[in-house]
């Protein structure tokens, strides 16, 4: 009886202990995602807004992450399978800032995009500048946003809508990195006359951006060279000379190697050539599917883009 009494208090003990153990894991306070509505004049537009657990309640940068022509925000979560750009997360619990990846709107072609500088009949006629100050807003009013850090980043047409941004708006923009992106030549948007932060990673065997300038592919207008795209973004600021910088080749069975060239402008601006890649976002650890390089090209996997964006977003924090 002796034996049974002793292990009836274990089991009451050990079941106490795992109920109070799920307690505390079901109060634990966790990172969120949320979709989020407003209305714009172009009808009602969405966003998913992350807050990672653990700010600490003073002002914290914001990063929008803008998709490509034919993607959406669920796209660049990985909603629909692990992406490179999947990584912002991940990058926000680590280091405490907020993320927002809106979705573009529907154009002549049937797919989501954004109504950047280019003239294309594929772009939606939307008023995309708008709507991103009304996200940015409306961000801010959810969680303390610093109006000093507030990022934009973005893929091919989001990349180019990233640069709108930081010509027309350059006054809420803190900074900028566009993934297989330029100038566009003929541009419906006013020349940039105000210096912002600028990143640009291009590839050199672009299938669908020419990285030496000329008609895109998919009738998706027409870009300026990636040379002198840079050499104008960087003469804003003051600086027409660069340094130039190897990136250690560490995987050598990409066929391709990333040259990296700053302009110690004010503010900086820097450009990271992707010598023989392709129209998509470096990375060492999500490789697209052979189906997607044969579209879009070689993808390089010396870099992880979204760490390296970061740091250089950080660079402007300081």
């Amino acid at each position: 009886m002796a034996r049974l009494s002793y292990a009836s208090i274990w089991i009451i003990v050990l079941t106490a202990v795992l109920v109070a153990a799920c307690g505390e894991s079901r109060d634990e306070p966790k990172s969120e995602l949320r979709t989020i509505d407003v209305e714009t004049d172009d009808g009602p537009r969405s966003y998913q807004l992350y807050e990672p657990f653990g700010l600490d309640g003073g002002a914290a940068p914001l990063v929008v992450v803008l998709h490509g022509h034919g993607g959406s925000a669920d796209q660049v979560l990985a909603q629909n399978g692990r992406t490179p750009s999947s990584r912002w997360l991940e990058i926000a619990d680590e280091y405490g800032f907020a993320v927002a990846v809106p979705d573009g709107m529907v154009g002549n072609d049937g797919d989501q995009g954004w109504n950047d500088c280019r003239i294309s009949d594929t772009n939606p006629d939307s008023d995309d500048v708008a709507f991103l100050e009304k996200l940015v807003e409306d961000a801010g009013e959810r969680i303390p946003i610093s109006s000093d850090a507030v990022f934009f980043t973005g893929l091919s047409n989001g990349g180019h809508m990233a640069l709108r941004m930081a010509i027309e708006r350059p006054e809420l923009v803190s900074g900028i990195a566009a993934i297989a992106a330029s100038l566009a030549v003929d541009s419906k948007c006013d020349d940039a006359t105000q210096p912002t932060a600028v990143m640009v990673i291009n590839g050199t065997d672009d299938p669908i951006l020419p990285y030496r300038g000329g008609e895109m592919g998919f009738q998706r207008g027409r870009v300026l060279p990636t040379t002198e795209m840079m050499q104008l973004l960087a003469e804003l600021g003051g600086q027409t000379t660069s340094t130039e910088r190897v990136i250690p080749d560490t995987d050598e069975g990409d066929d391709s190697t990333v040259l990296e060239e700053r302009f110690e402008s004010d503010p900086p601006v820097v450009l990271l050539t992707v010598q023989g890649g392709g129209h998509t976002e470096p990375s060492a650890t999500q490789r697209h599917r052979r189906a997607w390089i044969a579209l879009v090209g070689p993808q390089n996997g010396d870099i992880e883009t979204v760490d390296v964006v970061w740091r250089f977003f950080q660079e402007l924090l300081d």
